[in-house]
């Protein structure tokens, strides 16, 4: 049960209550809080709180008087944050969002919404600054398994896979049919890679099984001009299948781009020769368990692309 301070309600029992009409003409007169006097700021508060929300509901009950309101507003504004200015103001019956509320109670508390800015702007400079150390951290324990290979573009990252793994290799401008990285209807589909065991490629897009999921992996790419020296030592699995691009890039998301997966770092797009026909060859294995760093990737993948034509699936190594 919310308690208003005596002094406020005693103020009440004394004054003859008010209760302002919703007028949503008054809404055309408002302007910045500043610059405005108290009694001003005010009715420019009990204009918004008796008006109707972006959901058409009452900012407060209607049964609540005006001075009740006012009341509500001063408590709210000596709240800190959001979450007890939320609950307070649902506890009043409130049905506005944080929004609306706070842009309400600039007329009441001015510099309100610049605080709550300023606040935004730190949560957002310290995930961001979280963020950046996680990706630099995950990055750092991944490394070049084809050091002595060098490729016309590469690079390394550590890959964030989400529930279920698997991640995808595809033509990002490609919005033909079948979605993007469609060709002709076709695009491919981690169920049917699930059912291969490990890939499936269709169309400008191959989709990737991992045996790994909510953790993350290490990743690297490396596209050449043309076939590079097939490479199967200390790979559990290697699988080469056709991929076409029709814009002239084939790319791995980057996180968060790919939603709640992808890469940590920017990895660069594969299709070196631009529009056309690419091999894409796959490696996976699992790396073994590090004591010394529990928390770093098991599984490993190298994706080599070249310019080919062939569409066939040529399986050079698999597990066991």
């Amino acid at each position: 049960m919310l308690v208003l301070p005596m002094a406020v309600v005693g103020a009440e029992r004394d004054a003859r209550l008010t209760y302002t009409a919703a007028d949503e003409g008054c809404r055309d007169q408002l302007g910045p809080a500043a610059g405005r006097g108290p009694e001003e700021r005010r009715r420019s508060f009990l204009c918004l709180a008796r008006g109707t929300t972006f959901a058409a509901d009452a900012m407060f009950p209607e049964n609540l008087a005006d001075q009740r309101i006012l009341a509500y507003g001063g408590q709210l504004c000596a709240l800190p944050g959001d979450r007890e200015r939320q609950a307070l103001y649902e506890r009043a019956g409130g049905t506005a969002d944080v929004i609306e509320l706070v842009a309400a109670l600039d007329y009441l508390c001015p510099g309100i919404v610049a605080r709550q800015t300023a606040d935004a702007r730190r949560r957002q400079a310290e995930h961001d600054r979280q963020e950046a150390a996680w990706k630099a951290e995950a990055n750092a324990r991944c490394a070049d398994p084809w050091p002595g290979a060098r490729a016309r573009r590469q690079g390394t990252a550590a890959y964030l896979l989400f529930e279920g793994g698997g991640y995808a290799v595809f033509d990002d401008r490609d919005d033909g049919v079948g979605g993007p990285g469609g060709v002709d209807g076709e695009s491919a589909d981690i169920f049917a890679a699930i059912e291969d065991g490990f890939i499936d490629a269709a169309g400008s897009s191959a989709a990737i099984v991992t045996d790994e999921e909510n953790a993350a992996m290490c990743l690297t790419v490396k596209a050449f001009g043309s076939a590079p020296p097939l490479r199967l030592a200390g790979w559990d699995q290697v699988v080469e299948v056709g991929i076409a691009s029709r814009s002239g890039r084939l790319v791995v998301p980057t996180y968060p781009e790919g939603g709640d997966s992808g890469a940590a770092g920017p990895l660069p797009d594969l299709a070196v020769a631009g529009p056309g026909h690419y091999r894409l060859r796959v490696h996976a294995r699992t790396r073994p368990w590090d004591e010394n760093d529990p928390d770093a990737p098991l599984e490993e993948h190298l994706l080599v692309v070249y310019p080919g034509r062939s569409t066939a699936k040529v399986v050079h190594r698999s597990p066991g």
